[in-house]
């Protein structure tokens, strides 16, 4: 007697032996058993966020606007998403319905936000903006506290060693060990703010040949670029930009506050400044060690400066003693001003504004300088 097929294959699956418990004959994907990947940490993309914003140039509409209509119009202008805390900019004195008149001149979107923030509130304290995964977000310091996460910051090629070889005894000195280097970090980069001086924003843990800093990424930006300006060994050339403007000192000092201290974006801002009268413009090479003057006549100012720049390889900063006079001539009466400074510069970049007060017959001027090694 025959059975149909699909009897026969019935039977036989039926009397086949079962397989050995454990055993799989398919292909094994080698990278199943490799450890899950991790996805870059927030504080990361901030970082990457706010670095954004110093790249992408911009440029509003010269009108008057809002603030949040500027936030609204800004971001997607540079393919930025920027939120902005309402609330606690309330608190210190910013509102999201003040006007403020917009500069049209192009800049990266962090200059050109920072130049319309300058340009409101009270004053006693200025806004953060600080880094999202996602854009930026405008608000108040406090605020900020538990915004950011872990960053581990390398630092053995900063760390004093015994050298191996006599030529690398030339080298500039370094720090004795990762304390000395936290507690500069302390002392240069938002001061009031580490948990280890009463503050409530950022913490710094020493790991071998790496601080651990734990703050919002406006915080780990700052602690990155100061680490890279510690690296900067002695610059062959600086390039010196020069610039006089006139501009009430009050204005002067309400943008100057609003940027980090030395800061090129705050010369930029005060140079966009819709109040700002340029009065002279020059470039200059400097070396450390070499004398450089800077004598020129233009639209009614002579000026003749006097640049020593000189390299401080324990403090890795350059040290430039300015001494120079100005003369304003034209239908008023002739005005003579002298200035005698020492200024600290911190390398690769750095901004430096000096205010010349006004005269019986002057309004003020205000000198600014912006280096940049080459």
């Amino acid at each position: 007697m025959s059975l149909p097929i699909a009897s026969l294959l019935a039977l036989l699956f039926v009397l086949a032996p079962p397989a050995p418990p454990g055993t799989d004959d398919r292909p094994v994907d080698p990278e199943s058993s490799a450890p899950p990947r991790i996805t870059p940490a927030p504080v990361i993309k901030s970082l990457a966020r706010l670095q954004e914003a110093e790249r992408i140039r911009v440029s509003l509409p010269a009108r008057r606007f809002r603030l949040d209509e500027v936030l609204l119009v800004l971001g997607p202008l540079g393919g930025l998403r920027i939120d902005a805390d309402w609330a606690a900019l309330e608190t210190i004195g910013i509102l999201r319905t003040e006007t403020v008149d917009v500069d049209a001149r192009p800049g990266s979107i962090m200059t050109v936000l920072e130049q319309v923030l300058a340009a409101i509130g009270g004053g006693y304290e200025r806004p953060i903006i600080d880094g999202t995964p996602d854009g930026l977000r405008v608000t108040a310091r406090a605020t900020t506290a538990g915004s950011g996460g872990p960053v581990l910051h390398p630092v053995a090629d900063l760390i004093e060693s015994t050298p191996l070889l006599a030529a690398e005894t030339d080298t500039p000195p370094r720090f004795a060990d990762t304390t000395e280097l936290a507690d500069l970090i302390r002392d240069v980069v938002a001061r009031d703010d580490w948990y280890e001086v009463g503050g409530s924003i950022g913490r710094i843990r020493i790991r071998p040949g790496a601080l651990l800093v734990v703050a919002p990424a406006f915080i780990q930006l700052e602690v990155a670029r100061l680490l890279e300006a510690l690296r900067i060994q002695r610059p062959d050339r600086i390039e010196c930009s020069i610039s006089i403007v006139g501009m009430p000192m009050a204005a002067v000092e309400r943008i100057r506050l609003a940027h980090p201290p030395d800061s090129p974006t705050a010369i930029a801002a005060i140079r966009r400044a819709p109040d700002a009268t340029p009065r002279f413009e020059a470039l200059a090479d400097l070396v450390p060690g070499r004398r450089t003057s800077v004598s020129a006549t233009h639209d009614g100012i002579a000026i003749s400066l006097e640049l020593d720049p000189r390299w401080d390889p324990a403090g890795h900063v350059l040290r430039c003693r300015i001494r120079g006079t100005f003369s304003v001539t034209g239908s008023g009466p002739l005005d003579d001003r002298t200035i005698e400074t020492d200024l600290e510069l911190r390398l690769p970049a750095a901004g430096v504004v000096v205010v010349l007060p006004a005269t019986g017959s002057q309004p003020p001027l205000s000198l600014l300088l912006t280096t940049r090694v080459k």
